[in-house]
């Protein structure tokens, strides 16, 4: 199947006039364009002998549940080179400090000249793409000079409300030389499309956040104390007002509260000290009493290590934030009600390892029964825990695709299925 004929004419070429108009009004699009040519100018010269793979992933987001497969990958052989490719500039970033990549490039836009041109300067031997980032001419290329091109951790894919959209999505995905998704639903729906059996992984996220959990900074640990300890992660004002008059009614000496602004602005840390009383993080020490306010960022994943439970913040705004990281920590949980969009949160609160709470009342009940009860919340952290070691192992069985590939793109195997060398 092959890309069709109006797609090939149009993108292009309503590509070329979005960038023409847009390139004067929007500096970053002009920074972005220096800088894909500046990283591709200084990507390094393949080493004789060596195999690349070329990782994809829109943003840092996504890329960081790449990274335990390229961590795989650079232990299984040394003669294994990593090229990463994002579209954001926060995951080029983030790409550059990636000690396993050997170089970070821009992914190409939607144009011939361009994406044969980047193809070229990387040379990958199997290109992996995270997620949902698949773009049909860059596929297509890719199929056309037969380099296999491995999704992970796929979702089924907007295809538009318009027949060439719709074709076009289908033309692309059969061009993938695997598909694996991430959830049933996602697999069925891709089945559909592809016309052919598309298994299910978990989310290679998870093997990610493990990994993050078990490698965590031990530098806060003077914050632990003999009585549980409460964080509240991610925490916005709605939370805030049903969870602060909760711990108000709790004698400080019975818990140690923890909180986490997900915006610790000013005025934010000022609301929550005139109606708590606490110490900033960065005036506490290991003499320091009662509780805790964070003023800074980037510390969350190191305070959920010392926490005995979390609540996890956004469940009364656009949607609770990941519950993953305190879980990995085995730690019972609570939130608000909004936790539709996150089926790790649903999965969770299914299986009674985290609670939703909507007022005052029912954070009082879920302190008291769970958080200061050593058998409740050991039980509950237990399921917390076998919920994520259950969802772990997808970074594996990719690595062993990507394998399989790479050793079917060897001279060897060339030769032996009689292609040329």
């Amino acid at each position: 199947m092959s890309l069709p004929a109006t797609y090939n004419l149009l993108a292009p070429a309503l590509l070329r006039v979005a960038r023409a108009v847009a390139r004067p009004f929007i500096p970053k699009l002009q920074q972005r364009v220096r800088d894909a040519e500046m990283l591709l100018k200084g990507l390094p010269q393949r080493k004789q002998g060596s195999s690349r793979v070329w990782i994809h992933a829109a943003s840092m987001g996504e890329l960081e549940q790449c990274v335990p497969v390229m961590n795989l990958l650079s232990t299984h052989s040394p003669n294994i080179e990593i090229i990463v490719s994002c579209s954001s500039p926060s995951g080029i970033r983030h790409a550059a400090t990636l000690p396993m990549c050997v170089g970070v490039v821009y992914h190409p836009f939607e144009n011939r000249n361009e994406i044969r041109r980047t193809i070229d300067i990387v040379q990958p031997d199997v290109v992996v793409i995270d997620r949902y980032d698949v773009w049909p001419m860059f596929i297509d290329e890719l199929h056309e000079r037969g380099i296999p091109t491995v999704l992970m951790n796929a979702t089924f894919p907007s295809a538009g409300h318009t027949r060439l959209m719709k074709s076009t999505i289908a033309a692309t995905y059969a061009m993938l030389s695997s598909v694996t998704a991430v959830t049933a639903d996602d697999a069925s729906a891709l089945t559909e499309l592809l016309k052919r059996k598309v298994e299910t992984q978990p989310d290679s996220r998870i093997d990610r956040i493990l990994d993050r959990v078990h490698n965590a900074s031990t530098s806060l640990a003077y914050l632990r104390r003999s009585v549980p300890t409460l964080v509240i992660g991610s925490s916005w004002d709605e939370d805030l007002e049903i969870i602060i008059p909760a711990i108000m009614s709790i004698p400080e000496s019975t818990l140690r509260v923890i909180i986490v602004p997900h915006e610790p602005t000013a005025s934010t840390l000022a609301s929550i000290e005139r109606r708590l009383h606490c110490t900033r993080l960065s005036n506490a020490t290991e003499s320091t009493h009662g509780h805790i306010l964070v003023d800074s960022v980037g510390m969350l994943l190191s305070l959920y290590r010392l926490a005995d439970a979390a609540y996890v913040g956004g469940g009364f705004g656009a949607g609770v934030h990941s519950v993953l990281e305190p879980a990995g920590y085995g730690l019972p949980l609570a939130c608000g009600p909004r936790i539709a969009r996150s089926r790790d949160a649903v999965a969770l609160v299914e299986s009674d390892a985290c609670t939703v709470v909507t007022t005052q009342p029912e954070v009082q009940t879920w302190i008291h029964n769970i958080v200061l009860s050593s058998d409740e919340r050991a039980q509950q952290g237990a399921i917390a825990t076998t919920y994520l070691t259950s969802q772990t192992g997808s970074s594996r069985f990719y690595t062993d695709v990507i394998m399989a590939h790479l050793s079917a793109q060897s001279p060897v195997a060339r030769l032996q299925s009689g292609e040329h060398p």
